[in-house]
């Protein structure tokens, strides 16, 4: 609410004033309700402590620096593209997660400010999707990217997804991928493992996944 307000208003806000104005909102009611009630100063305040210290601490620090994350300053332009690297190696499993998930739903809302297409405009590349597009669990990155998979291609943005275990992917977004490459697997049950997730089956299939030389692939869907 107290960020609704500041667009509202037209305010050019940074997270200090935001804090600021958590202690004072720009906001005399919360609904129906005066502010006071739903939410007193006293307890406003404790919350702003609670978020300056998050504020303060070094760890937090790497999240206020470096380029804005928007699309046309990672993407480039259609005269001059970019490509953007980004390595969350650094980051543990929640924080991970998080990023991604910030990552997707930028990428997805500047899909949807973009006419049809039915060439390339974006490419996001993703290696090694474990745990980012689980079959059952719903982390932060699975809806926007299942939107991506789905909504993506009409809008000229392709999405390319490595793993080593296709099985752990949402049976959805195997669903929406057009071609699947298979590469070199050393055993039995790899490769069966392998081309089941993929949907991709067959003794003839199977004979030819298992032959396949390093750096090559097995092509399906094309």
């Amino acid at each position: 609410s107290i960020a609704l307000q500041h667009w509202r208003r037209r305010d050019q806000v940074d997270l200090v004033q935001l804090l600021k104005s958590i202690a004072d909102p720009p906001m005399e009611a919360f609904g129906a309700l005066p502010l006071e009630a739903c939410f007193p100063r006293s307890d406003r305040l404790k919350l702003v402590l609670e978020l300056n210290t998050l504020l303060a601490s070094p760890a937090f620090a790497a999240w206020t620096r470096g380029l804005p994350l928007t699309m046309p300053d990672l993407l480039g332009s259609p005269e001059a593209p970019r490509a953007s690297i980004v390595s969350v190696a650094h980051l543990d499993e929640r924080q991970r997660l998080f990023f991604l998930g910030l990552l997707f739903s930028e990428l997805m809302a500047w899909v949807r400010r973009q006419p049809a297409s039915a060439g390339l405009r974006a490419l996001l590349y993703l290696d090694e999707v474990q745990g980012i597009l689980p079959p059952t669990a719903l982390p932060p990155t699975k809806p926007p990217l299942l939107t991506l998979l789905k909504q993506g291609r009409a809008f000229g943005t392709g999405v390319l997804l490595a793993t080593q275990n296709p099985v752990d992917l949402d049976y959805k977004a195997l669903g929406n991928i057009g071609l699947k490459l298979v590469g070199r697997l050393d055993t039995e049950n790899d490769r069966r493992r392998a081309l089941e997730g993929l949907d991709v089956g067959g003794s003839d299939v199977e004979a030819t996944a298992a032959a396949l030389k390093p750096r090559e692939f097995l092509l399906a869907g094309a």
